[in-house]
């Protein structure tokens, strides 16, 4: 815990606490240079804004503690003032709260070149990486960390840091503390106990013996935050978590009625508190990186104060998380399969981006789009399981305000079951696998489901349109596009966008499939992979009466026909009625709950989420439950439904935060396929991984301008993503 008390403390670190900072350093290089000693105040080393040390065996040697964010700057002053006052002096240790990291080997050429001096930095990573080297660092580390941390903790400013997706302090409190429960608690308790537990907590986060609350202070405190509830209900609940809650965590006073957190537990709850605003750090760090990078890439020329543009963009993340974990809610309390989680993004970013002035004008929407997009669609493996947390939270919240006992909502979904994968579902699954596994979003789902005890299903005829798209692909590949219409097919655009050479693409399609019997190769890789066992379900499609089968299949003979001509659409119609007809026969048996039935059809194809209300108006009856499931819909199962008490945390943390625009799977324009090639061919005389690397860099500048300007920022890019894996991914078979 110290560690994460010390991160924080360095973080938190104003320019006013110098003094406090030079303690430390102190401590920390004591037994490095037993002779240092510091010049008396920040003002007294030439540097205006440090402290310089020295040593009485060495003044070869100056030491510059310095807690300004801009190291790199202050970097080259110290430098200059050093080289000027103390000329006997070669080297300059420069020690920092701030994380200088590779930014080192920019700067020393420079301090060498201009101060004649070898440049050393000891920044935070150095200190958490020796805090505990000695009994004296340990004591100061404790010692900052009280001075620093715990006031802060204390202060209401830590809470209203979080959550920015809600209003009000208390909202944020109880979501603040909903999150450290989802994080420590075991997988068993119900989702209701777990809930009210957090909420009890986040109530009395201030109480102690001296300042108790009383029963009806948490009743009317909890109350504001659900205030879509029954007031006695949300008391009956409170109630039942206060009673069960052990006496060594949460004391009761029978005289008054009133409770208050036991001195231990509200330690350990500080340094929870402690470790989710290092992460909380962690996340800012990661909004301003890729926010900078993409109006980089856009053109675009941040104010010099950017603080309310990355303020924006965080905004925007945790409410486009807040709406997709409200709508999942909704759809679960009301037993319903219409998700649209992903609907309201672009209208929510646009109105949050109107609502702030940033100085951006008209350019807010667009670069925000694009930064939540690759937040959510590509986060680096540091914040992920933050993100997953702060996700799966937002869904907690969203079923709090729908339900008073979450448990029972969401008691009425499946917990084991077969799931039927469909192409589009699929062929990510390839794609990825040119991505690092922590941007694999598809395979991580379809792992997580499996983990979860979920039984995955493909039918042949769909390995069937895999191995004919990779056909396809691979003519593409060895120079069909000079007669090709349309984009390029769905495979070879991940290939071209991974950087690699096009000649080595028949080389990579054999990691899946060889020449004699591709078909089985490819489900033999689903199988060992991912656990997906190739079934046919045409003994099903049999034993459906043939006026309903006749149906059925001219509905999807029409859908496919629209899409594509000759016999292709006829075979792709015949995959998709077995799809159908299959998973709606062994439905009949379960009579289950809406969201209770153990056989799915997975989809992304909007035509067969709607396949049952079209069917049912061909045929004048009632529409049948719903047999397509999405993978946003799935995604959230995993996380809050039965299936998580089977899901790992570790596994947990690993999926995906969404399934939307996956943007860097987007299909190539042809002109962006020849972009690719022109890169290469300009950058052939540089290693292999550096050319990957700058053409991956040259196409995803283009995606970024094509994707976000010229279509209307991440709705433009969802949209797109998704019309094309239903339509032009399966036109390219």
């Amino acid at each position: 815990m110290l560690a994460d008390r010390l991160d924080l403390a360095l973080r938190e670190l104003k320019p006013t606490a110098w003094r406090l900072f030079e303690e430390l350093a102190s401590a920390f290089l004591a037994s490095e240079f037993p002779d240092l000693r510091t010049t008396a105040s920040a003002s007294g080393d030439h540097g205006a804004d440090g402290i310089l040390a020295f040593t009485d065996d060495d003044p070869s040697i100056v030491l510059q503690y310095s807690v300004r964010k801009d190291f790199a700057v202050k970097i080259v002053e110290s430098a200059a003032t050093i080289h000027e006052n103390f000329p006997r002096a070669n080297v300059m240790i420069y020690v920092t709260n701030q994380v200088v990291g590779p930014k080192i080997t920019e700067l020393r050429p420079i301090v060498r070149k201009q101060a004649k001096l070898h440049l050393d930095v000891r920044d935070r990573s150095w200190f958490l990486d020796n805090f505990a080297s000695s009994s004296a660092t340990v004591e100061a580390s404790e010692r900052i960390s009280a001075q620093v941390v715990d006031p802060l903790l204390a202060s209401a400013g830590i809470i209203d840091s979080k959550a920015q997706a809600l209003t009000t302090l208390e909202a944020r409190a109880a979501f603040t503390y909903l999150t450290l429960q989802w994080e420590d608690d075991i997988r068993e308790k119900g989702l209701t106990k777990l809930s009210y537990d957090g909420l009890v907590r986040a109530a009395l986060r201030n109480s102690n013996s001296e300042h108790p609350m009383t029963r009806t202070a948490l009743h009317l405190e909890i109350q504001g935050v659900l205030s879509s509830l029954v007031p006695d209900e949300v008391a009956s609940l409170v109630d039942s978590a206060l009673a069960r809650l052990p006496r060594r965590l949460v004391r009761y006073t029978k005289s008054t009625d009133s409770f208050h957190l036991s001195y231990q537990e509200a330690q350990r709850l500080a340094d929870r508190l402690a470790q989710l605003e290092a992460l909380d750090h962690e996340l800012i760090d990661e909004i301003e990186r890729v926010t900078r990078s993409t109006a980089q890439a856009l053109d675009l020329r941040l104010p010099s104060d950017s603080e309310p543009v990355f303020s924006l963009v965080r905004k925007a993340l945790e409410g486009v998380l807040l709406s997709r974990g409200e709508a999942f809610a909704k759809a679960v309390v009301q037993s319903t399969m219409e998700l649209d989680i992903d609907r309201d993004v672009e209208p929510f970013i646009r109105e949050r981006c109107y609502q702030s002035d940033v100085g951006l004008a008209d350019m807010a929407v667009p670069l925000c789009s694009a930064v939540v997009s690759l937040l959510l669609n590509e986060p680096s493996a540091t914040i992920h399981p933050y993100l997953r947390s702060i996700a799966d939270s937002y869904t907690l919240f969203g079923f709090l305000r729908q339900t008073p006992d979450v448990q029972s909502a969401v008691s009425k979904m499946f917990s084991h079951g077969d799931l039927w994968l469909d192409t589009t579902l699929l062929l990510p699954l390839f794609a990825e696998t040119l991505l690092s596994p922590d941007r694999r979003q598809y395979s991580q789902l379809l792992l997580g489901a499996r983990e979860a005890g979920l039984k995955l299903h493909v039918i042949p005829g769909v390995i069937e349109e895999i191995e004919r798209h990779m056909n396809r692909a691979l003519t593409y590949a060895h120079g069909g596009w000079d007669f090709w219409e349309g984009r390029a097919p769905f495979l070879y655009s991940v290939f071209a966008w991974s950087g690699r050479a096009r000649g080595t693409f028949a080389d990579w399609l054999d990691l899946f499939r060889g020449t004699q019997l591709p078909e089985e190769d490819i489900g033999l890789y689903l199988n060992m992979e991912f656990g997906v066992e190739v079934t046919s379900l045409q003994d099903a499609v049999d034993s459906t009466p043939e006026a309903f089968r006749r149906e059925v299949q001219e509905y999807w003979r029409e859908i496919q026909e629209a899409r594509r001509e000759g016999d292709v659409a006829i075979r792709l119609a015949d995959h998709d009625s077995e799809s159908y007809l299959g998973v709606r026969w062994k439905r009949l048996a379960e009579r289950s709950l809406p969201l209770g039935y153990s056989t799915w059809w997975i989809s992304l194809d909007r035509q067969a989420r709607i396949a049952n209300e079209r069917i049912a108006r061909r045929i004048n009856a009632s529409v049948e439950p719903q047999l397509v499931m999405s993978p946003d819909f799935l995604l959230h199962s995993l996380t809050v439904g039965p299936a998580r008490r089977a899901l790992g945390k570790p596994s947990e943390g690993r999926l995906p935060l969404a399934m939307m625009d996956m943007s860097v799977l987007e299909l190539l324009p042809a002109e962006l396929t020849e972009l690719a090639d022109k890169a290469r061919e300009e950058l052939k005389d540089l290693p292999e991984y550096l050319v990957e690397r700058k053409v991956r860099d040259a196409l995803h500048e283009a995606r970024v301008r094509i994707g976000t300007l010229g279509e209307g920022g991440m709705a433009g890019l969802e949209q797109r993503f998704r019309k094309r894996l239903e339509e032009d991914a399966a036109k390219s078979i």
